[in-house]
């Protein structure tokens, strides 16, 4: 079930690049309890109401699991997103209708415990050139990789298929009337060579997602880019990241394609 008209970015009439849903659940004919059947009953259901419960308790599945998640819901995302591999329509990377796909919950659970996932607070994020931010003004790059984010590459075979997610926060008013993306972050993939493969850019989104097949086999990097916007974001920033190789066979893919 989606919700897929994309809202309108806070005090314009358009919704610019921004792109929801990010995932889509099952919401047709759902079958769960119904408290006007009685204290047996069950019903079937169909909407968004029955869908988006199916996400939240993915999430709390994650938080589970590992108690730090709890106050680190970009990464919690980044794995939900990641995972989603189950794509209904359009592109596998994203598309209108669906996102990035339908959840895959036994997906989620092994991008978790696998560790194909990772959370970084990025120091004084307004100020490229302080020593503890990790974008420095000649280049505004971070690489995921080495003593201090060595969760951020991964090992992949040629010819398999990647799919790589950040994730960030937006930075509401404090009574929550506005919620203005103070930070803007791209993503690209370097290859083992050095060379970038693929990316994802967007202006209005506080995520960026990217579904690649792997030319060649050795280590990929992910690497962010930082945009300041204004206001900007005067915070510390939260960031989650999360990756998955896609099993060649993978059984909803073989359904769909029959």
């Amino acid at each position: 079930m989606s919700s897929y008209i994309d809202p309108y970015i806070d005090g314009q009439t358009t919704s610019g690049d921004r792109e929801k849903p990010e995932v889509v659940a099952v919401g047709v004919n759902v079958t769960t309890v119904d408290i006007d059947q009685g204290d047996d009953g069950f019903a079937s259901f169909d909407g968004t109401s029955v869908a988006t419960p199916q996400v939240s308790a993915l999430a709390a599945l994650l938080i589970q699991r590992y108690w730090w998640l709890r106050t680190n819901p970009e990464a919690v995302k980044a794995i939900i997103m990641v995972s989603a591999i189950h794509n209904i329509e359009g592109n596998t990377r994203l598309s209108e209708k669906d996102g990035a796909g339908a959840i895959d919950v036994a997906s989620a659970l092994a991008v978790f415990h696998s560790g194909g996932w990772g959370y970084k607070i990025i120091h004084d994020i307004t100020d490229p050139d302080d020593p503890s931010n990790p974008f420095n003004g000649s280049g505004t790059y971070y690489d995921f990789r080495g003593d201090d984010f060595v969760v951020g590459s991964t090992h992949a075979y040629a010819g398999e298929r990647i799919r790589a997610v950040i994730c960030w926060d937006s930075n509401p008013a404090s009574d929550y009337s506005t919620d203005p993306l103070s930070t803007d972050l791209d993503l690209s993939i370097i290859s083992p060579s050095g060379w970038t493969v693929t990316y994802s850019v967007s202006w209005h989104n506080n995520y960026e997602i990217v579904d690649f097949v792997a030319p060649e086999t050795g280590e990929y990097k992910m690497r962010v880019k930082y945009y300041a916007r204004t206001p900007a974001e005067g915070l510390d920033l939260g960031l989650g990241l999360a990756w998955l190789r896609v099993h060649r066979v993978y059984l909803p893919l073989v359904m769909k394609n029959h």
